[in-house]
């Protein structure tokens, strides 16, 4: 399902911009269907619009939590067995990750 509104929307705006094409061919010869079609451009571009930017947040979303589940492996027993986990705070369980730049420079200085 999350695939099909990716598509629906890039769907619903190109719809939009044919819409506002016959619009705008309709408008100059004055013709009455020219307020529907505007209406509809409308409506359907920002109907896109929203699905776009929802699909967007929801990918940004699965991508920060892969790269969580990637750099924290929580199927330690032990973890969840620790005595003191109540006493476990966000550093504790933050992940940091460092661009190659910094490894290849403390690396470098451990060399020298």
């Amino acid at each position: 399902m999350k695939k099909v509104r990716f598509y629906a929307a890039i769907t619903l705006l190109v719809q939009s911009l044919s819409f506002a094409i016959i619009f705008i061919i309709l408008y100059n010869k004055k013709r009455s269907l020219a307020k529907t079609f505007a209406a509809l451009s409308a409506v359907g571009g920002l109907a896109g619009a929203y699905l776009l930017l929802r699909e967007l947040k929801e990918k940004e979303k699965r991508d920060r939590i892969l790269a969580m589940d990637a750099c924290c492996d929580m199927s330690d027993d032990d973890f969840l067995e620790d005595e003191n986990a109540d006493d476990i705070t966000v550093e504790d369980i933050n992940c940091t990750f460092e661009d190659e730049s910094d490894e290849k420079e403390s690396s470098k200085v451990d060399e020298a």
